[in-house]
This record gives structure tokens, sequence and C-alpha cells, in this order.
């Protein structure tokens, strides 16, 4: 399967931009609704918790070559995999605040614990989308900048895949002091980074 970061990212923006919400939970299921769409069919499978009838597989989002209930055939007592290769193609994380984030510094550690998860998993492909706050005193032309810059630290650090992995930053508000909630009223508001080791940075915009 070949991905494009760049049709990720467009997609997502335009399955978010100018959609009203009441609670954060809303936002990640219409994010799950669009991989569904984009990648549930024959040859691919998409793993999430979407609805009543699935449920999460490792991260929010995987996309894989099999269906966790039938990649392990049984003859007897004997047991093997019914398809020689199962494979992660893409695996996506999403951390967008909510009422259980407050504050800058516990959004930004939140995405970072679901990004090291990312980042240890084995897949053609992988997607971390997430929201931030400024800290006290920062640059509002830098801070994203600045956020970014930690999960790339991470990611040199980690075992990279071939194709690399795209961030996407959604803008948040801060309501009450207390909590977060991202601003899906603008299409800027949206900005995404493909990193890939001991290569340039791509800006998506």
């Amino acid at each position: 399967m070949t991905v494009s970061y760049r049709s990720i990212f467009e997609g997502i923006v335009d399955k978010l931009a100018g959609f009203e919400f009441d609670n954060t939970k809303e936002v990640t299921q219409r994010i799950k609704e669009y991989f569904h769409q984009e990648y549930d069919n024959d040859s691919s499978h998409v793993l999430s918790s979407l609805n009543s009838t699935s449920k999460e597989y490792l991260l929010d989002v995987l996309v894989t070559n099999f269906r966790p209930l039938s990649v392990i055939a049984q003859d007897g007592r004997k047991f093997r995999l019914a398809k020689p290769a199962p494979q992660v193609l893409l695996a996506v994380e999403s951390e967008l605040g909510g009422i259980s984030a407050s504050g800058p510094l516990n959004v930004q550690r939140n995405a970072i614990e679901d990004f090291v998860k990312l980042t240890l998993i084995n897949s053609e492909y992988k997607v971390m989308i997430f929201t931030s706050l400024k800290y006290k005193g920062e640059d509002t032309n830098s801070y994203i900048t600045n956020r970014f810059a930690d999960f790339t630290e991470i990611y040199n650090n980690s075992m990279a895949n071939e194709n690399g992995l795209l961030l996407i930053h959604i803008k948040s508000t801060e309501e009450s002091g207390k909590q977060v909630k991202v601003d899906l009223s603008n299409r800027n508001n949206f900005t995404g980074l493909i990193l890939k080791k001991n290569e340039e940075q791509v800006f998506i915009e």
C-alpha cells in the first residue's frame, strides 16, 4: 500500500474544518471515520473503536492486512497464522485535549505519551494528530514550531520506519483556564510536518 502524507493531511482538514462539536470525542470519532472511509476495503482493514461493533487495537487507528479475529488458524490443538505475513500498514494516534487536559504542559505531555507509543509500532506509515497551547510568555508565531521540535527530537532517537511520520497540529483555545478545545473554525488552524530521519523536514499548510 502506498500512502501520501499530503493527501492524508488534506483529507483530515477537509473532514474537520468547520465541524461544530460539543465534546472532543466527537472530533476523534470523525478522524476515525476518515480513515475507515479511505482505507477499509478488500485489501486492507481499519481497526478502531468507531462504533459499538468494533474496538481499539493497540492504537487509536490501525490499517492492517488482517482482521484480528481471523489472523490465527486452528487445526485441532495446533495453531498457526492464517496469513503468512500480518502487517500494520498505517498507524494513527490522536491527542486533542478535552476535559482531562488542562494547561499547556499537561496537554503536551499527554500528546508525547501517545507519540512514544506510535514510534514503537512497526508500521509502514505513521500519523500523529495533536493539539497544544502556548506556554506562558511564548511567542504566538513560534510555539507550534516549538511543539514540533519535541516530537522531532523523540522521533530522531527512536527506531524510524522507511516512510517517516506525519505530524498534524490543530490549534486550540483554552476555556476558563482549564479545558482545552481544538479550534476547527479555520483551515489555517491545521499545520502538517513530515519527519524522515536524515532528511529535511517538510511543512504542509
